[in-house]
């Protein structure tokens, strides 16, 4: 009677290189029943086992959080392009994008910027961007004599936050939001808002894991739909978020 050596399963997997704030993953999906079928196995001693080894499913590329870049205003314009205009015909997304350089650009060294860079076999794009516009910017865009400057009611808050379609549920959206925080913190802030549409309801699902609390509602906001040239100004519900610094929710 022929006697088959017992089959030993196992994995091999490789983890990404850290470095920074590398988010990485490290699991491994579950692989489908092993089957064999046709000819014979080779003659060995039971007490060899054979040993196959699965490979192990291939982990998300490396992620860097870093500020943003001069040389990434491009590319980082595109992706707010890609991400909140995606509606827009291609001639109206080049302008949306051209308009984002624009800003983007007046804006760098002003305001915190940082990037989500996405890292895999040399090559890299980015797949996430978060600003914030901070208490000296907003003092600065304002009179100096206006209430809200006088009364020290000026509160940095996060402008604008996007993520790649293919990048999201990595946790890539609340780091860039923690990077705002911690550059908050070290200017001595206490305090964070965020504002948002009140229909984001993905949005608002991660602010709220985070610790923000509505504090504020604007029924009468306006947006821009489309470029400056052929868009249309919208009506939208906009609400204020806010948090104080030092108790984070995780």
């Amino acid at each position: 009677m022929l006697r088959l050596a017992p089959l030993l399963l196992a994995t091999c997997g490789a983890r990404a290189p850290l470095g920074g704030r590398e988010l990485h993953s490290t699991s491994l999906r579950p692989f489908g029943a092993l089957s064999l079928s046709g000819g014979a196995l080779p003659a060995r001693r039971a007490s060899a086992p054979l040993v196959l080894c699965a490979p192990a499913a291939t982990a998300p590329p490396a992620v860097a959080l870093r500020r943003l870049e001069r040389s990434d205003i491009w590319a980082a314009s595109a992706l707010l392009a890609e991400v909140f205009s995606s509606e827009l015909g291609p001639v109206q997304r080049q302008l949306v994008q051209l308009e984002h350089v624009v800003g983007i650009g007046g804006r760098h060294g002003r305001t915190a910027l940082f990037v989500a860079e996405e890292r895999r076999g040399g090559r890299s794009r980015l797949v996430g961007f978060v600003e914030m516009f901070t208490q000296e910017y907003l003092s600065a865009s304002l009179p100096p004599g206006s209430p809200a400057v006088l009364a020290g009611r000026l509160k940095p808050y996060v402008a604008s936050l996007a993520v790649r379609q293919a990048a999201r549920g990595r946790g890539l959206g609340a780091e860039l939001v923690r990077a705002c925080e911690a550059a908050a913190a070290g200017k001595g802030q206490r305090i964070v808002q965020i504002q948002v549409e009140s229909t984001n309801e993905v949005a608002l699902r991660l602010y709220a894991r985070l610790g923000y609390r509505v504090v504020a509602m604007d029924t009468r906001a306006r947006k821009l739909v489309g470029d400056v040239f052929f868009g249309e100004s919208v009506l939208f519900t906009k609400l204020t978020l806010e948090k104080t610094l030092g108790g984070d929710a995780t």
